[in-house]
């Protein structure tokens, strides 16, 4: 993790098994908890927070190409219906 960066992910889900690649498809939860949303006093000996807020969620729209943004020491939860497999790339094959 990075303390001052963010960083942008595209999420895939590799079957071993089958060899395919899949992505989310349709609508996805997203839920994050940052600094935006929570915050430690500086006191190490008795910490307490100073910003306690619950996470942001929004709905965004999954597809193949759907990348999310991880703010700097975030937690992020995504979730969304049953991936779906993407097409293979005929030049790799």
């Amino acid at each position: 993790m990075d303390p001052k960066h963010s960083y942008k992910v595209q999420l895939r889900f590799l079957n071993g098994s089958e060899g395919t690649v899949s992505a989310f498809a349709g609508p996805v939860d997203l839920y994050q908890l940052s600094s935006s949303q929570y915050e430690l006093n500086d006191n190490k000996n008795s910490p307490y927070p100073l910003k306690s807020d619950p996470p942001t969620h929004r709905v965004v729209e999954g597809n193949h190409s759907s990348s999310f943004e991880l703010p700097a020491y975030s937690l992020t939860v995504l979730r969304g219906a049953k991936p779906v497999p993407m097409q293979q790339n005929s030049e790799r094959d």
